[in-house]
């Protein structure tokens, strides 16, 4: 009898591994060949962690995260390969969108964050983990 790899290894409480992925499939009206096909992968290798009889590799999990389009690091943290750390999704994912814009985009971007944030510090905002963690 084939067991779940992934009863026990939790994301922040909420669901494991195979219900992440079937959630982000559906979240795309995607069956498990479309996402096999966009990752490059073999169907029965995405059956296997949907069932979770198959343990996450970091390559597939970086092919997953390619072909939805969302940063390695979201997939990793969500097959347990990765820590999860409060504030690093948001991050994550800024940083992913960031290094898609070209460059001048990137160069004006970063100043208008940097205005914000000493705006904020004048104002006496404190930043999201100051105000978690505090």
């Amino acid at each position: 009898m084939l067991t779940n790899l992934y009863t026990e290894k939790r994301i922040t409480g909420v669901m494991d591994f195979p219900q992440w992925l079937q959630h982000e499939m559906d979240k795309r009206e995607w069956s498990q060949a479309d996402l096999a096909r966009r990752a490059r992968t073999t169907r029965s290798a995405i059956n296997g962690l949907v069932l979770g009889t198959r343990g996450p590799g970091k390559n597939l999990m970086v092919a997953i995260a390619k072909a939805f389009g969302i940063p390695p690091e979201h997939v990793m943290r969500a097959a347990g390969l990765l820590e999860y750390a409060k504030e690093s999704e948001i991050t994550e994912q800024m940083l992913h969108d960031f290094n898609l814009l070209p460059p001048d985009k990137q160069a004006f971007y970063a100043e208008l964050i940097h205005k914000m944030a000493e705006d904020n510090q004048r104002k006496g905002v404190g930043s999201l983990r100051e105000r978690v963690f505090s």
